[in-house]
């Protein structure tokens, strides 16, 4: 599995593995300043459909920006 580093700081870090063409898990792990393993964990799977709506966001497609009901 492909594994990428997202961003870290002195008690946690965030990183991406790709666990198929199509889907990412993303994994923050926190910790106690001094300890040397995890304390708790957040993640959450995406799809590619949702990094695409996600990339229009980032990226300012104008015609993706509202939502209609």
């Amino acid at each position: 599995m492909e594994k990428i580093l997202i961003s870290q700081s002195q008690n946690s870090r965030t990183y991406a593995v790709k666990i198929s063409k199509d889907m990412v898990q993303i994994i923050e792990e926190f910790w106690q300043p001094g300890s040397s393993f995890c304390t708790f964990f957040n993640s959450k799977i995406i799809l590619r459909e949702e990094y695409e709506a996600l990339k229009k966001l980032f990226e300012g497609d104008e015609d993706e920006r509202s939502y209609h009901k």
